[in-house]
């Protein structure tokens, strides 16, 4: 049949994790395939958002916290979290974070779920959420939002 059909074919491959995906298209190129298109690792384009929107779907999920924290905490203090949670696996990421920087964060969580439910928010807040990530807030706010939300202040 295949001799028959012997025209241009797609294959769709489906992998739950991009390294996995990576590794099936570099093998297929290694065999002469050349039209290849994949989804490259982007792993250092992560921003504070993608954890923060991780989180408001799931306010426990350890990558969430993993990614949030890494843009909140200097390296050696991640680098020792991250050493203990390994160790202790049945305790979240979230439950080993330093508490005074979880409840900073969930207020930021509260913030942004106002903003993604088109809510009044104190514009201090907003103002010092931004100041503490660095970060052009109406640009990066818009561009990140499905349901492009207005900002309302009260």
């Amino acid at each position: 049949m295949a001799n028959e059909l012997r025209g241009k074919f797609s294959v769709l491959i489906i992998s739950p994790y991009k390294k996995q995906s990576l590794q099936i298209c570099n093998a297929l190129k290694s065999k002469g395939l050349q039209n290849l298109d994949y989804e490259t690792k982007d792993a250092d384009k992560l921003d504070v958002f993608d954890g923060f929107r991780i989180l408001l779907n799931d306010k426990h999920d350890n990558l969430g916290w993993r990614i949030v924290a890494k843009f909140f905490m200097h390296a050696m203090k991640l680098h020792e979290i991250v050493i203990k949670s390994n160790e202790s696996p049945n305790i979240s990421f979230e439950e080993i974070f330093p508490d005074e920087l979880k409840k900073k964060i969930k207020d930021y969580l509260n913030l942004l779920n106002y903003i993604s439910k088109n809510k009044q928010i104190n514009e201090n807040n907003l103002i010092e959420f931004f100041n503490s990530i660095e970060i052009n807030r109406n640009e990066i706010l818009v561009s990140h939002s499905s349901n492009k939300p207005k900002i309302n202040y009260l």
